[in-house]
C-alpha cells in the first residue's frame, strides 16, 4: 500500500477530504484528533458540526477532555502571540479575530459536541430524525423500551442493588432528592447507550481496607480527647470556605470508625457528610507560618495518617463519574434481560436499524445534512455493519468535506467482537490507496527500544488468511527525548525449557528478581506491568507476589461472579442433559432466546451437541457450540464482550485443569467447585504503589514504563472448529504479540518456551512467519545482538534474593477464615504504654512532629539504596514539605544515620550489601489468640546473621546510653523489640533455621544524637 506521512501540526498539511489514517501504537492518535478538530473550526466548521465517534464510553470521556483543552490552549497561544510555542498552524491566525471568535466560541458551546460511542450515535441519529425518516412504529418501540429501560433501573434501585459493593451516600451522591427523575434518566440514557465497561477498579472489599488502616489506632480513642487534638491542630489552617463544616460531628464519626471499623454504617454516615475536614487538612491548605503544638497531642499521628490514607480512598469512593459507571455496569445486565424478555430493543439493535433506515432517503439525508466533518476512531475494530453505516453516511456525502477513519490494522485484536480487519483494508479501498495517510513517528518509547521494535517487526509477519497476503510493517521514528541505560537491550529475552509448572519454577522467579533489581532505578511498583494470558495465570502471579513481597494490582473480577461462568455451566449442564428441556430452555434463554423461540430445531441442537462431545470429545463439541449459527447468529455474535471472554476462559481452565476432553456429571460439579473455592481466596490490592498485571487484551491502549510480556507464550487449549477459523484466529495471535509488545516506553520482556510440542502461542507462531525454529533461535538472537539480549532461565532461590516475604514477614495460611472471628489485629501503637512527647526548645532544632517523623523515615528508606546523598536531592525533597528551610539539619542527621559504624558490627550502612538489606518491611502473625501487624524499618544480613533497625527522630535531654536505655523503658521500645523479633522467628522457623544462630540483633538508632557522636543503642535481648 502506498502511504503517506501525516503531521497535524504542520500548516502545509491539507486536513480536508477523505483519509484514512493509520497509527502505529504510541504515534499520538488522540493528539492527531484533537488538532485536526482544532483546525476544522479555526477553518469555520462549528464544533456541533463534527462528528467523532470512538470504541468505548471511557475513550468519548478522554476526547472531550483533550479536545477541550487543545482549544483552550490555542485560544491562550493566539492572545500570546508567542511565535515560539505555538503551533505551525496557528502562526497564520496570529490577529485573526474571526479565528479567535471560533474556538471561544467552540469552547463556550462544548456541550454541544458531537462525540459518541457508535451504540450512542445510532440511539441518537434514530430518536432524533425518526419523525423525518416516518417510522412511527419503531418510535412506539423506542419509547416502550425507554420506559421499560426506567422502569429496571427503579427496580434494579429498590430491590437489587450490592450494598456490599456501594455505600448509600455513594448513591446520594449522584443526586439530590429533588432531581430523582432526572437521575433516574441519566442511568437509563447510559444504560441504553453503552456496552458494559471493566470496572474491576471498583469492586474492592473497601471495608476491609478500611478494618485494616484503622488496626494502626488504637480501639479506644475518645472523642473528647480527638476534638481537642482536632481543635489544636486547626489553628494552622485556613478556615475561609469552611465556616459551615459541621467538623466536631466529622472528628466525633472518625472517633467511632476508630472503635469499630468493622461498622459500615458509621462510615456510610461519614461518607455523607462529604469528608470535607481532609481538604480542610490539605497541606495546600495550611497557613503561611504555621505554629508548631507546643502541647502533646493524645493521637499526635491520627489525622495525618488518615490523610495520607484514608482520604485516597474516600476520594475514590465519592468519584461521582466512578460511581456511575460502576452502578451502570451492575444493573446493565439485569436491565438488558428485561429487555430481552419483552421482545425490545438493545444496543446493537441500533446498529442494524440504522443500516435499515439509511435506505430510507430522507432520513439519510437528515443525518447527513447535520455533519459537515466526521473522525471515526479506532477503526481497525469495526465491523462490516458499522462501515456499511459510516460508508452510506459520509463516503458519499456532498456535505462532508472532512472524513478521517483512525486505526491501526496491526491492532486488530477483537475478532470475538466481531471486529473484522477485511472491514478496514475494504474501508482503504474504498476510500482509495492514495489517501491512505501515516502517524510515523513514535513518542512513547526509547529510540533503542523503537530500534529493537522495528527490527523484530521488519519481516512481513501481517499475514491476512482470506486473502493469502500480508501487510507490509512500516518502522517507525522515534520522537521522545528519553534515555534508559541497563545491562540488558530494550526488547529482552526469557528462554526456559519446558518443564512442569513452569510458571511457578522460573518464569515467576526471573520476573521477581528483574523487578527488584530494576525497581532501585525506577523506585516505583507502578513502572511494571505483567501482561498475563488470562485471569487464572493473573491469581497464580498474584500469589507468587505475595509471598515475594512484591505489591500488585489486577483489573478483573473473580471468575465465579462473571456472567460468563454462569453461562458456561448452564450450556454444558443443557449438553450433558439434551432430554431434560427446562436445562436447555434455561440455556438457550441465557443466550437470549425468549420462551415463544423455543422449537424443536433449537432443541435438536443439544442433541448434536451431546453426541460430538461422546464421539469426538469435549473440545470439538464446545468449537461446534461457539462457532455453528443458532438462528442465524453464532454465540460470539450473541455475547458481549466481557462475557465472551469469561467463557473461553472458562473453557482453557476446564480442559486445562482437568486433563480430560469428556463431559460428566462429577467433572463439570469438580470444576465449579475448583473456580468457586479459588476464587474465594484471590488476592486484591489497593495500594496505589503496585505493579499492574493485565491481560493482553485489555492492555490495548495503556503504556508502562517497564512489560513483562508473559502471556505470548501460552496458548489456548480450544482450537476453531474450521481450518480457515484457526487460521484468521492464529493471524490475530500474531497482532496480539505486536499490542502487548508496544506497550513498553523503556524496556520489554518476551517470554519462549523451548518444547517438543507444537504450541499455538502468539510467541511460537510469530517466529513460525519468520521460519526461526526452536533449533535456530539462539543464532537467530545472537545475530542481532545489536537489538535483542537474552537470559536462559534457570530455577532461582529467592530466599537469597528476597526475605521470604518482603512485604509480609509472615501471612497465616487461613488469615481469611480467622480474620473474620473475633479476633483482632494489634500492633505496637495499640498495646505500648503511652509516653508523653518532649519537644524541642533549641530554634535550629527540626520541628519536633509526627510530620517530621515520616518525612525523615521516606528520606532514609530512599538513601538507603543510593551511593550517597547531597544536599541538593535532600533540598529537593524538603521543597514541598514543613521542613523546608532545614535542608542541612536533615542532611547531616541522613548522611550520619548512613556513614556511622554500626557498633558492634564496626560497619556503616552505605558498607553494608544492599541485595540483602530491607526497607518498610511489613510483618502479620498469630498472638495467642489475636494478630499482631506493623512495620520494621530496615532488616539486613551481615555475616550470615540477620540485623533490624528502628529509626526514632525522638528529643532527648542527652544521648548517653543511660539517657537512651531510659528512653526505651519510658516508651515501651523493649516490647516492640520483641515484636520485631518474633516475627523475625516465625519467619526463620518457616525455613527450618536456628533463630538463636541466625538473629544478629535489634539496632535503634535515635538520630538526633548522631551529630553528638552517640545515639546507637543496640540490643540482642528479646526477653527483657
Amino acid at each position: 500500500m502506498t502511504t503517506h506521512s501525516f503531521n497535524c501540526l504542520e500548516a502545509t498539511t491539507d486536513i480536508f477530504g477523505k483519509k484514512v489514517l493509520e497509527a502505529s501504537a504510541g504515534t499520538g492518535k488522540t493528539f492527531a484528533i484533537e488538532h485536526i478538530t482544532t483546525r476544522l473550526i479555526l477553518q469555520g466548521i462549528t464544533l456541533e458540526k463534527i462528528l467523532i465517534v470512538t470504541f468505548t464510553n471511557l475513550a468519548t470521556d478522554e476526547l472531550k477532555e483533550r479536545i477541550r483543552k487543545a482549544i483552550e490552549n490555542s485560544i491562550n497561544l493566539l492572545a500570546e502571540q508567542d511565535n515560539h510555542t505555538a503551533f505551525s498552524y496557528l502562526l497564520s491566525y496570529y490577529n485573526d479575530k474571526k479565528a479567535l471568535a471560533r474556538l471561544k466560541a467552540a469552547l463556550y458551546s462544548f456541550d454541544e459536541c458531537q462525540i459518541f460511542t457508535i451504540h450512542k450515535f445510532c440511539h441518537r441519529m434514530i430518536k432524533e430524525f425518526c419523525f423525518e425518516a416516518r417510522i412511527e412504529p419503531f418510535h412506539l418501540d423506542v419509547l416502550a423500551a425507554n420506559k421499560l429501560i426506567r422502569k429496571g433501573v427503579k427496580d434494579f434501585l429498590k430491590y437489587r442493588l450490592d450494598f456490599k459493593k456501594f455505600y448509600p451516600a455513594q448513591i446520594s451522591c449522584l443526586f439530590n432528592f429533588k432531581d430523582f427523575d432526572q437521575f433516574i434518566q441519566r442511568l437509563s440514557d447510559e444504560i441504553s447507550m453503552k456496552p458494559s465497561e471493566d470496572v474491576s477498579f471498583f469492586t474492592t472489599n473497601t471495608q476491609q481496607e478500611i478494618i485494616d488502616l484503622f488496626q494502626e489506632f488504637p480501639k479506644d480513642i475518645e472523642y473528647e480527647k480527638l476534638l481537642e487534638d482536632f481543635s489544636k491542630i486547626s489553628i494552622n489552617y485556613k478556615k475561609t470556605g469552611f465556616y459551615k463544616e459541621d467538623f466536631p460531628f466529622q472528628v466525633k464519626l472518625l472517633s467511632e470508625i476508630a472503635q469499630s471499623p468493622e461498622d459500615a454504617s458509621t462510615f456510610d454516615k461519614f461518607l455523607s457528610t462529604k469528608c470535607t475536614i481532609f481538604n480542610f487538612l490539605k497541606e495546600t491548605n495550611q497557613k503561611a507560618k504555621v505554629k508548631e503544638l507546643k502541647d502533646s497531642l493524645h493521637y499526635p499521628t491520627f489525622f495525618s495518617k488518615l490523610q495520607a490514607t484514608l482520604k485516597p480512598i474516600i476520594d475514590k469512593l465519592l468519584d461521582k463519574k466512578l460511581v456511575l459507571q460502576a452502578l451502570v455496569h451492575d444493573m446493565q445486565p439485569y436491565v438488558y434481560k428485561k429487555l430481552k424478555e419483552a421482545d425490545l430493543l438493545q444496543p446493537d439493535d441500533f446498529l442494524h436499524l440504522m443500516q435499515k433506515f439509511l435506505q430510507d432517503k430522507s432520513f439519510k439525508s437528515s443525518v447527513q445534512a447535520k455533519y459537515q466533518a466526521a473522525i471515526i476512531d479506532e477503526f481497525q475494530d469495526t465491523d462490516p455493519v458499522q462501515w456499511d453505516i459510516f460508508k452510506g453516511l459520509f463516503l458519499e456525502s456532498t456535505n462532508i468535506c472532512s472524513l478521517y477513519l483512525v486505526g491501526d490494522p496491526k491492532q486488530s485484536i477483537y475478532g470475538f467482537r466481531n471486529a473484522d480487519i477485511y472491514t478496514y483494508l475494504q474501508a482503504v479501498n474504498d476510500i482509495g490507496q492514495n489517501n491512505l495517510y501515516r502517524l510515523d513517528t513514535n513518542f512513547r518509547s526509547t529510540p533503542e527500544l523503537i530500534h529493537s521494535l522495528n527490527t523484530f517487526f521488519s519481516s512481513n509477519w501481517l499475514y491476512l488468511p482470506r486473502q493469502q497476503k500480508s501487510l507490509v510493517f512500516h518502522p517507525v521514528k522515534s520522537g521522545a527525548d528519553i534515555r534508559f541505560e541497563d545491562e540488558h537491550k530494550p526488547l529482552h529475552f526469557m528462554l526456559a525449557n519446558e518443564i512442569p509448572q513452569i510458571e511457578e519454577a522460573l518464569f515467576f522467579p526471573y520476573i521477581s528478581s528483574e523487578i527488584k533489581r530494576l525497581y532501585k532505578v525506577e523506585n516505583k511498583y507502578s513502572s511494571f506491568a505483567i501482561l498475563v494470558k488470562d485471569r487464572f495465570q493473573e491469581q497464580k502471579l498474584q500469589s507468587f507476589f505475595q509471598k515475594v513481597g512484591i505489591p500488585c494490582k489486577a483489573r478483573m473480577e473473580p471468575l465465579k461472579d462473571s456472567l460468563g461462568f454462569k453461562l458456561f455451566m448452564e450450556l454444558l449442564d443443557a449438553i450433558l442433559h439434551p432430554m431434560n428441556p427446562t436445562k436447555v430452555k434455561i440455556a438457550l434463554a441465557s443466550l437470549g432466546f425468549s420462551e415463544n423461540e423455543f422449537s424443536e430445531e433449537l432443541h435438536a441442537h443439544f442433541f448434536q451437541y451431546h453426541q460430538i462431545q461422546l464421539e469426538k470429545g469435549l473440545e470439538k463439541c464446545l468449537a461446534k457450540l461457539i462457532y455453528q449459527p443458532l438462528k442465524e447468529k453464532c454465540l460470539q455474535q450473541r455475547l458481549s464482550a466481557d462475557e465472551l471472554t469469561d467463557f473461553f476462559e472458562c473453557i482453557d481452565l476446564y480442559l486445562s485443569k482437568f486433563k480430560q476432553n469428556e463431559l460428566t456429571k462429577q467433572s463439570l460439579r469438580d470444576f465449579a467447585f475448583y473456580v468457586t473455592s479459588h476464587a474465594a481466596g484471590r488476592i486484591v490490592s489497593s495500594e496505589n504503589d503496585a505493579v499492574e498485571i493485565v491481560t493482553i487484551h485489555k492492555s490495548k491502549g495503556l503504556e508502562y514504563e517497564i512489560v513483562f510480556c508473559l502471556g505470548l507464550s501460552f496458548a489456548s487449549k480450544l482450537s476453531p472448529f474450521e481450518k480457515q477459523e484457526k487460521e484468521e484466529m492464529e493471524a490475530e495471535k500474531l497482532r496480539q504479540q505486536y499490542v502487548a509488545m508496544t506497550r513498553g516506553k523503556k524496556k520489554v520482556y518476551l517470554p519462549f518456551i523451548f518444547s517438543n510440542k507444537e504450541k499455538n502461542t502468539p510467541m511460537n507462531l510469530f517466529f513460525k512467519s519468520k521460519n526461526i525454529t526452536k533449533d535456530n533461535l539462539i543464532d537467530y538472537l545472537n545475530d542481532n545482538a545489536q537489538s535483542y539480549s537474552y537470559t536462559n532461565l534457570e530455577p532461582i532461590d529467592l530466599k537469597e534474593t528476597f526475605l521470604p516475604t518482603q512485604k509480609k514477614l509472615l501471612f497465616p495460611f487461613d488469615y481469611e477464615e480467622k480474620f473474620v472471628s473475633s479476633r483482632k489485629i494489634l500492633s505496637f501503637s495499640s498495646v505500648a504504654t503511652k509516653a508523653p512527647v518532649v519537644f524541642s526548645e533549641k530554634e535550629d532544632d527540626l520541628p519536633s512532629s509526627s510530620k517530621t517523623g515520616v518525612i525523615i523515615h521516606e528520606i532514609l528508606e530512599k538513601a538507603i539504596f543510593k551511593e550517597s546523598i547531597s544536599e541538593s536531592w535532600i533540598e529537593k525533597v524538603l521543597q514541598p514539605t514543613h521542613l523546608k528551610g532545614y535542608e542541612k539539619q536533615v542532611f547531616n542527621m541522613a548522611n550520619l544515620a548512613l556513614t556511622t559504624p554500626l557498633f558492634p558490627l564496626k560497619n556503616s550502612l552505605y558498607q553494608m550489601n544492599k541485595e540483602t538489606m530491607y526497607t518498610e518491611v511489613e510483618f502479620l502473625y498469630s498472638q495467642d489468640e489475636n494478630f499482631m501487624k506493623g512495620f520494621i524499618d530496615v532488616v539486613f544480613l551481615f555475616q550470615e546473621k540477620v540485623y533490624i533497625i528502628d529509626w526514632k527522630t525522638n528529643h532527648l535531654s542527652d544521648y548517653a546510653q543511660t539517657s537512651l536505655e531510659n528512653a526505651m523503658k519510658l516508651h515501651d521500645y523493649h516490647l516492640q523489640k520483641k515484636i520485631y523479633a518474633q516475627a523475625l522467628k516465625k519467619v526463620l522457623h518457616s525455613e527450618n533455621k536456628d533463630f538463636e544462630n541466625h538473629f544478629g540483633g535489634v539496632f535503634y538508632i535515635f538520630l538526633r544524637g548522631l551529630t553528638q557522636g552517640q545515639g546507637i543503642y543496640f540490643s540482642k535481648d528479646i526477653h527483657t
